[in-house]
Order: C-alpha cells, then sequence, then structure tokens
C-alpha cells in the first residue's frame, strides 16, 4: 500500500528551522513551516544542521539547495554521504567566482 519509509531533514531556510521526519511516499516532505507556514524543504538524510545563530551556514545551506544539490546518498544505498558540499558564505562566494559548482 504505501511504499517504503524513508527519515529526511525537511528545511526552512528563511526561518532557520529544520526537523528531521518520515516520509512515507512522494509528495509527503511538503510540510508547512511551523514558524512561517511555507513549505519546507527536503534536504536529505544526510544533512548535518547548522546552528540556528550559525547565519553563514545557513547561506551556504540556501545557496547549494537552490543549485539543486541535496544531502542523499550518491548510490541511495550504501549510506556513503552526499559528497562535498560548500558549508560557509565565504566558501560558496570563492566557488561561484572561481566558476566552480558548490558540491559534487
Amino acid at each position: 500500500m504505501f511504499g517504503v519509509v524513508r527519515s529526511t531533514h525537511l528545511v526552512c531556510t528563511g526561518c532557520r528551522v529544520s526537523m528531521k521526519c518520515a516520509i512515507i511516499g512522494p509528495g509527503d516532505s511538503r510540510r508547512p513551516c511551523p514558524k512561517c507556514s511555507e513549505p519546507m524543504r527536503d534536504a536529505g538524510p544526510n544533512l548535518a544542521v547548522p546552528r540556528r545563530r550559525d547565519t553563514s551556514a545557513w547561506r551556504a545551506l540556501t545557496a547549494v539547495l537552490d543549485d539543486g544539490l541535496d544531502f542523499r546518498s550518491r548510490c541511495g544505498c550504501c549510506q556513503d554521504g552526499p559528497g562535498y558540499r560548500a558549508s560557509s558564505w565565504s566558501e560558496v562566494r570563492r566557488l561561484r567566482a572561481a566558476g566552480e559548482p558548490l558540491g559534487d
């Protein structure tokens, strides 16, 4: 009846809010932010959520997610992590100036 249950991080980058929850099927990750009621973004299960007051890390996370990257395993079965992702705003600026991607 339902697909595989997986756990993922949902984030609202505007409010700097995150929650880890079980996702049952496609479209189940469209939950509203508890602060602003905007839909939260599915960032993947391997996200290391930055502290709320770390604005540089949240700006970098927003840029990474806006570039279409997430924090899922590369192959989906091995839990090998998502690979490299920019983790600070200064790193995002440096990579963009060099014309390099924000992750691999």
